[in-house]
């Protein structure tokens, strides 16, 4: 059987058939995937030129490249644009409308949700079948690579006006929450509703804080006036703020449990009750 083996293999190799048989108990055979087979007989040797490791060889390679969809799943109308291409001010039709995203060729993605490569931002290194709310319809900038992740473009502000989803003033007693989305207030006990953004906690007589709950974000920063531009590109975080830190007349930005952005002031501070007023923005 070893011997009929070889003379098989010397005959798709190109030998003759007289040669092969002749030959056969002296030859040796090497495959390697992807790079073809060498038949080595006497010394002398050839080589067959594989086409790759699979069947049809290897693809070419992919253009690295960052499709966008109107549609959960890469579905609905798309466009393509190549890896390395930014755009700060997304106009027209794509404003505010991707739902899903291809990366082809190793091609890496950082969406913005308001124009001038301001607001919440989110790095993506794998296809998104479904963006989540933060982002989901509501990208106004990109910044495409491949490779390690270039600096963040500064914030330029573009050409965004600021939208009001809510504003008002908040009383919030110890014990109660605030949601930011629509201004309402209750009670932590019996039920805190999911769409709770922070609550006034007093663990003790001595201490007591504003905590951020239902995965909102606070950023005190320097607890400026810092508006939609400047809390788009604050550091947030889920720790808490102690109420003394927060004289009257400090603002306070916060990433709302939606990702909505959103600014409250320190209006008073009285026992057992803090005063705010407050600002949240729908882009």
């Amino acid at each position: 059987m070893r011997y009929l083996t070889k003379l098989a293999i010397l005959a798709f190799a190109g030998l003759s058939l007289s040669t092969a048989t002749a030959l056969a108990e002296d030859c040796h055979f090497n495959w390697v995937v992807g790079q073809g087979f060498t038949l080595e007989c006497d010394g002398n040797s050839i080589t067959i030129p594989g086409t790759g490791g699979l069947p049809g060889g290897n693809p070419p390679p992919e253009t690295p490249q960052v499709c966008f969809y109107d549609q959960p799943n890469f579905t609905g109308t798309s466009i393509c644009v190549s890896a390395g291409t930014s755009d700060g001010n997304v106009t027209g039709i794509w404003d505010n409308r991707v739902t899903s995203i291809r990366l082809i060729g190793g091609a890496k993605v950082r969406l913005f949700q308001d124009h001038g490569f301001c607001g919440n931002r989110n790095v993506f290194v794998n296809d998104v079948p479904h963006l989540g709310a933060m982002l989901n319809n509501r990208a106004s900038a990109y910044q495409t690579w491949t490779g390690a992740a270039p600096a963040i473009p500064p914030c330029t502000g573009g050409s965004v006006t600021p939208h009001t989803m809510s504003t008002g003033p908040v009383t919030l007693q110890v014990g109660h929450w605030v949601d930011l989305e629509n201004g309402s207030v209750g009670a932590v006990v019996p039920i805190t509703p999911p769409t709770a953004d922070f609550f006034y906690e007093r663990p003790n007589p001595a201490h007591h804080y504003l905590k951020p709950i239902n995965g909102a974000q606070f950023a005190r920063g320097d607890m400026s006036n810092r508006g939609l531009a400047g809390c788009s590109i604050a550091t947030f975080s889920a720790s808490r703020i102690p109420v003394p830190a927060m004289p009257v007349g400090s603002y306070i930005c916060v990433k709302t449990q939606a990702g909505h952005i959103s600014q409250f002031r320190v209006n008073a501070v009285l026992p057992n009750t803090v005063q705010l007023g407050y600002t949240t923005w729908s882009n």
